[in-house]
């Protein structure tokens, strides 16, 4: 990524995920009293460090559940007025406050557009959960449990013809042959 400079690129992102519907909810009120779990994804930002990036994912996810509570303590609020603030990371196409972002469905993609200078220094990409019923109903014991999703990222380049993927590959291939 560092090679290609200021040439555009792209970074296209897809997380989905098995949702479980609530068991006996007839008429689900918040996204989170129906879905079992929710996820989100983000990407580091260009000059944050990984220790920033981290807490300010943390905040995400408690601001998501927070905001969550509102919704059910205050029956007046729905869920397209409750909103996770968070600062505008420019090149995404959708960003963090899209529908997607609000939405109770399990699909989320959303495509960021750069420089490969600039993906080069976002080293790291979070899934995070938001709230559902595996928190809020205790006496079925899902607190703990581990979603199943799939996370799928394409880059491609955009101002030329490159072949990313060999490069990719040769990376990944390196730091499993460590570890192994």
């Amino acid at each position: 990524m560092e090679q290609l400079g200021e040439k555009r690129v792209e970074l296209k992102v897809t997380l989905s995920y098995f949702i479980e519907p609530s068991p006996g909810q007839l008429t689900p009120v918040t996204p989170a009293r129906y879905r079992s779990h929710g996820l989100r994804f983000d990407l580091q930002r260009r000059l944050e460090s990984r220790a920033v990036f981290i807490a300010r994912i943390n905040s995400l996810a408690e601001a998501s559940e927070e905001a969550e509570d509102v919704v059910d303590s205050n029956s007046e609020l729905t869920d397209d007025e409750v909103e996770i603030e968070a600062e505008a990371d420019q090149g995404w196409m959708f960003g963090a406050n899209s529908q997607a972002n609000k939405s109770p469905g399990s699909l989320h993609c959303d495509i960021w557009q750069g420089t490969g200078a600039d993906l080069a220094t976002r080293r790291t990409l979070a899934v995070y959960p938001v709230s559902g019923w595996w928190k809020y109903r205790l006496p079925q014991k899902r607190y703990n449990s581990q979603p199943r999703y799939s996370l799928i990222v394409t880059i491609r380049c955009i101002d030329q013809d490159v072949d990313l993927y060999s490069e990719i590959v040769a990376a990944i291939s390196a730091k499993l042959a460590v570890k192994i």
